[in-house]
């Protein structure tokens, strides 16, 4: 009997790992935006304000480039902070590690440049060349010094230091100095009389027009006159600039400190939290390492009692070493190197002198086998002299099986609930089936048994008009949750208390595979071969806790 899915669409899956930290770290562009519009208006409008100095020639540049400086400061430290929240709240310890190693490297690169930056603006020889450029030596004859001169720079980064005034030939002279642009509408601001060198101090952040009026007192002609202004880099571009990327300098470099520990402490966490990820697919149980010629070298064992069985495992790893020498080397084949052994398989890395196997209980990992290698290299060229010819003596090897205890099973690893996955035709065949159990196979009585019972009760579901198809059965103490499609049935057995979280998911991966192979599976003459990708995609159902 056909009966319409009960979910027509997927739904929209959310990214697990796009948490609130995420969001943050996008909103804050949206804030830097909003900062540099706002202080590029402020900046406009300064210069709007002041025009009519700007059409007179001055250019007040620290009201562009103080609150730029400002801003760029503002910025590096909310950088700062939000990186601090965003390092400590990001769930995911991948994308943890990686946005620390990020900020860490921009952490290091702000530091640097922000306290050369200070350093430029504070060291005395560019501050000397900033004077030096806008202060103005002069020396002039004529019958009298008469000269217009203004307290501050075309840019307005320097004020007026001092004036110094002095004649080449030391004569007597009376100096009158004047506040205004012309004599007319000038007032008096310093005078002498009778002197032969004079000299006035300005304040540095003085901005008016001055006149300089120098008379001989008795002499007549022309008179040769010495005129020096010296300047000083006013306050505004130190404090308003050099200190504030000073600070921005300090705290990039406080974070480099922080992110860096951080950084190693989070990537240990998702080092340890791998590892219990691919060990809670398998179990070492025994590590042994071999001479070439059988003779055991150490062994370490996952049970308590590591010497009961040990003679009948050194027994059985030589008779497979034995068996891997003489028998299944050829130049096509190469070496054995795993072997199953009832419901264990045994794994062996050769390296020259000494052969490693291990024993485990569940699905082989990729992981395990480069374990297996870096420990045998290590030990290899640690003992290379050793074992060039060793004698029998294994106190030479002290060390070594706390080396390979590395590789067996402490028991502590990440548990693995026995979840199975079911995907059933509209007919009750079985289409595919993955598990997450650590052994390696089932009985095949007991995945029909739980089959047959799941295929059931649909059935009767199916062939009763007035009943809603189940979304929920119990086999044998499990829960098993029901999704469906047109030719498709998915059931999910689990222990799980937060099983039914997983329905999106698979109802997601369901309708996936029903899009994909709908031609397929319209007429399905029952063959596999086909649907090989279909295990694939059933694997996020159960792997959707680790990345969560």
């Amino acid at each position: 009997m056909a009966r319409e899915s009960r979910k027509i669409g997927s739904k929209r899956r959310k990214d697990p790992k796009r948490d609130w930290t995420n969001k943050l770290e996008s909103g804050k562009i949206v804030l830097y935006i909003l900062e540099v519009i706002l202080v590029l208006l402020f900046v406009i409008r300064n210069v709007i304000d002041n025009m009519d100095e700007v059409r007179d020639g001055y250019f007040d540049l620290l009201d562009v480039l103080v609150p730029i400086s400002l801003l760029i400061v503002l910025i590096g430290v909310e950088e700062v902070l939000f990186s601090i929240l965003i390092g400590a709240f990001r769930k995911d310890l991948a994308d943890r590690f990686r946005f620390l190693e990020s900020s860490k490297r921009g952490a290091m690169t702000t530091a640097i440049v922000a306290f050369t930056l200070a350093i430029i603006l504070l060291a005395p020889p560019v501050q000397d060349m900033i004077e030096d450029a806008s202060g103005r030596d002069l020396t002039e004859t004529s019958p009298e010094l008469f000269k217009n001169f203004k307290s501050k720079d075309p840019l307005n980064l320097t004020g007026l230091d001092s004036l110094f005034v002095g004649t080449e030939d030391n004569i007597l002279f009376n100096v009158t100095l004047y506040r205004g642009d012309t004599l007319a509408d000038a007032i008096v601001e310093d005078n002498a009389t009778r002197v032969r060198e004079w000299e006035h101090n300005f304040d540095v952040d003085d901005v008016d027009d001055f006149i300089i009026l120098a008379q001989p007192v008795a002499a007549e002609g022309d008179i040769t006159w010495h005129l020096l202004m010296k300047t000083k880099v006013r306050p505004e571009l130190i404090t308003g600039i050099a200190a504030p990327f000073l600070l921005l300098g300090v705290f990039n470099l406080a974070y480099y400190a922080l992110a860096r520990m951080w950084s190693r402490s989070t990537e240990s966490k998702y080092v340890d939290a791998q590892t219990r990820r691919l060990r809670s697919r398998f179990k070492i149980e025994e590590a042994f390492l071999i001479y070439e010629d059988g003779r055991l070298i150490t062994h370490n064992s996952r049970r308590l009692k590591p010497e009961r069985d040990k003679d009948i495992m050194t027994g059985m790893l030589t008779a497979v070493q034995s068996f891997v020498t003489d028998t299944l080397i050829d130049e096509e084949r190469g070496t054995l190197d795993q072997l199953r052994y009832g419901s264990l398989s045994i794994l062996v890395e050769g390296k020259g002198r000494v052969n490693l196997a291990t024993i485990i209980s569940g699905d082989e990992s990729a992981a395990l086998r480069q374990g297996m290698k870096n420990i045998l290299s290590y030990i290899t060229g640690q003992y290379r002299l050793i074992l060039d010819d060793w004698d029998g003596d294994v106190d030479q090897f002290k060390d070594v099986k706390r080396y390979i205890g590395h590789l067996v099973s402490t028991g502590q690893e990440e548990a693995v609930l026995p979840d199975e996955l079911f995907l059933f035709h509209r007919d009750g065949r079985l289409v595919a089936h993955q598990t997450s159990r650590l052994e390696p196979s089932i009985d095949d009585n007991l995945l029909q048994n739980w089959v047959d019972q799941c295929v059931g009760a649909v059935r009767r579901s199916m062939a009763d008009p007035n009943k809603s198809m189940p979304t929920k059965l119990n086999v044998m103490g499990y829960d098993v949750l029901l999704e469906y499609t047109n030719y498709l049935n998915m059931g999910f057995m689990t222990t799980r208390k937060d099983a039914d979280a997983r329905r999106d998911t698979m109802s997601d991966v369901l309708h996936e595979i029903d899009e994909k192979f709908h031609d397929l599976l319209y007429e399905w003459d029952g063959a596999t071969h086909e649907l090989a990708d279909v295990k694939t995609m059933m694997e996020e159902v159960l792997t959707e806790r680790i990345r969560r």
